[in-house]
């Protein structure tokens, strides 16, 4: 009866199948009336709030890894260089123009990644370290186009938490009446030897304080599940410890977010180095399930109410 109820509650609400609660285990949570309508729906989120937002936006640029790091460079924000482009499995410069693939990977002797250019979740990311790089490039899906990157140098301290992956941060900013305000932040971490921190690659996140910079006593894998009061490899405790420098780190998030006036709402995926902060990527459409995974329901925090 009481499942019933509920989820009469929450189509009446959102105006839309329910399906959210029971991707959440919603029935399975002792939560209020209020609480269980914070959780947003995804099909509403999409296609009755995100696309709205960005209706006279033409979001194909910033979901283009290679143009959107073009836009990050002529907006001065510090991001991680492309040093290549592959189209084809051959290698070309920034200026479209044809690279010698020897020469290439003497000079760069490190870690590269290679990314699609619409890739999302981390999917199709490829990593280079060593072996034949005539059979790595060989490897490449010759329909898609990749950039190429080097690894990131993260904060030793963050380092600590999880060292096979840069562990992102993903932070949620709304602008309005020409100031951003992060709404919500969470830390991505990887796990048994992943390179990527992706959710979807069974990486751990963790929520974020945006107050303070403190983490929250858990964290999560939204694929697979599973609770942790500590990351499984290193043994780091989420309870009582500090984000350092977020002050810091949250205001030049926010002044990243003011150079784009034309989005209201941004998901940055942001990394944290000695020298201070990377913005990998911003996004769009971006995972609500994601954060509501690990931070419960957003409405509240997001601002998001159905309409009539």
């Amino acid at each position: 009866e009481q499942i019933g109820r509920e989820m009469k509650m929450l189509k009446d609400y959102w105006h839309c199948k329910p399906y959210h609660y029971v991707r959440y285990g919603l029935f399975d949570r002792n939560l209020t009336d209020d609480q269980l309508l914070d959780y947003i729906p995804s099909y509403y989120h999409y296609n009755f709030y995100a696309d709205p937002l960005y209706a006279d936006i033409d979001i194909s640029l910033y979901n283009n890894k290679l143009s959107l790091y073009k836009i990050f460079k002529e907006r001065g924000i510090r991001t991680p260089e492309v040093i290549a482009v592959v189209k084809n499995s051959e290698l070309y410069s920034l200026q479209e123009k044809r690279l010698d693939v020897d020469s290439f990977f003497e000079k760069y002797n490190t870690t590269l990644f290679f990314k699609p250019v619409f890739g999302m979740g981390g999917t199709g990311i490829l990593v280079f370290s060593k072996g034949s790089h005539t059979s790595f490039l060989a490897s490449l899906n010759r329909r898609e186009t990749y950039i190429v990157q080097c690894g990131i140098k993260q904060r030793e301290d963050i380092n600590k938490i999880n060292s096979s992956s840069v562990n992102t941060l993903r932070v949620v900013t709304q602008y309005a009446d020409n100031k951003a305000r992060t709404c919500v932040c969470v830390m991505r971490m990887g796990r048994e030897g992943r390179m990527v921190d992706n959710s979807h690659q069974g990486g751990l996140s963790v929520q974020i304080n945006v107050a303070d910079g403190s983490f929250y006593p858990y964290a999560t894998a939204e694929h697979g599940g599973g609770c942790y009061t500590c990351h499984p490899d290193s043994g780091f405790v989420f309870k009582g410890s500090i984000l350092e420098g977020w002050d810091k780190i949250k205001m030049l998030i926010e002044k990243s977010a003011v150079l784009f006036p034309e989005l209201k709402e941004i998901a940055w995926d942001v990394a944290v180095t000695p020298d201070g902060i990377e913005m990998i990527e911003l996004n769009l459409g971006y995972g609500i399930d994601h954060l509501q995974c690990t931070c419960g329901g957003m409405r509240r925090v997001l601002g998001i109410y159905p309409g009539k």
